[in-house]
């Protein structure tokens, strides 16, 4: 077994579709394909089984998540820790509030890829309730997200800063005609909101 086909393994375990896994990571649907089928001869047992419709994980691939997370992990960290290469190469898992993607991020990216180009930076929207889980079990190396601050002894804060919260309304509505709105002003007013999901709501 190698890095690509555990990788994929656990693509098509959180996505629960071979083609939705290939979308994901830039493949056909029969490269995921070929590479489940190659991870289960070599261990020798079945980890997907097809309910009609549905993908669901056999005993063994349940089993086989855990080991295919830390193997990864370790994979990272002999890069991190053993390479005696002087630029950084390897990948990094960022997870990032979809939200983010479309303002500064692209930008410090392409200079980050620009600066190291031995980098594979794979990016995956997150979750305010998830994405906790995805650091400490190594699914994700970083996380680029607006939420309140997490107290949580198994993760480290690298960086914080405060950001603004804007409301929009149409040129033509009253309100838009004030030049300070007060929280009294807002009662009554049907407002176009965020997902219950969301953590700036």
């Amino acid at each position: 077994m190698n890095h690509t086909q555990l990788e994929t393994f656990l693509k098509v375990v959180e996505t629960k579709s071979f083609t939705a896994a290939a979308n994901m990571l830039g493949y056909a649907q029969s490269t995921v394909t070929t590479q489940i089928k190659q991870l289960e001869e070599e261990i020798g047992c079945l980890l997907f089984e097809r309910l009609g419709k549905t993908l669901a994980l056999t005993a063994e691939g349940e089993k086989l998540i855990s080991y295919a997370e830390q193997m990864l992990q370790l994979e990272r960290e002999i890069f991190l820790e053993v390479s005696s290469a002087h630029t950084p190469s390897g990948i990094i898992k960022l997870g990032v509030s979809e939200s983010l993607c479309y303002d500064r991020l692209p930008e410090c990216l392409t200079e980050y890829k620009n600066r190291y180009p031995g980098m594979d930076i794979r990016i995956q929207f997150i979750d305010h309730d998830t994405f906790p889980a995805l650091l400490k079990n190594g699914a994700l190396d970083l996380v680029y997200t607006l939420n309140p601050p997490i107290e949580n002894p198994e993760l480290k804060l690298l960086y914080k800063q405060k950001e603004s919260l804007d409301f929009f309304v149409s040129p033509e509505h009253p309100i838009a005609k004030k030049k300070k709105v007060k929280e009294k002003d807002l009662e009554n007013i049907p407002l176009l909101l965020t997902s219950h999901t969301c953590s700036f709501r």
